[in-house]
C-alpha cells in the first residue's frame, strides 16, 4: 500500500513538473510579459465556456475561469514549494 502510494505521489509531481514546463514554453514564446499571457489564456478559457454553454448572461464561463486559475495557483504552489515567486533578490 505504502508502495503505490509513493509511486502515484511521484506521477502527481511528475504532471505538476510537466505542466510548468509547458506553461513556460508557452510565456517564454509571448513578446510580452507573463501577465499578457494570462490574461489571454483566460480570456479563451472564457471564449471556449462561453460556446459551450451557450447562454449570453450565464455566469458559468466566468466560473470556469476563476476556478481554472485558481488549480493554476495551486499547481504553481506545488511546483515552487511556496505561494510567492522568486523575490528580485533571489532572481
Amino acid at each position: 500500500m505504502v508502495k503505490f502510494a509513493a509511486l502515484r505521489h511521484y506521477a502527481q509531481m511528475e504532471l505538476v513538473h510537466t505542466y510548468e514546463q509547458v506553461i513556460g514554453w508557452i510565456v517564454g514564446h509571448c513578446p510580452q510579459p507573463d501577465k499578457f499571457a494570462h490574461t489571454y489564456a483566460g480570456l479563451v478559457i472564457w471564449l471556449l465556456a462561453m460556446i459551450v454553454v451557450r447562454r449570453p448572461r450565464s455566469m458559468l464561463p466566468l466560473g470556469a475561469v476563476v476556478l481554472l486559475e485558481l488549480a493554476n495557483e495551486c499547481v504553481d504552489r506545488l511546483a515552487h514549494g511556496s505561494w510567492c515567486g522568486p523575490t528580485p533578490s533571489e532572481t
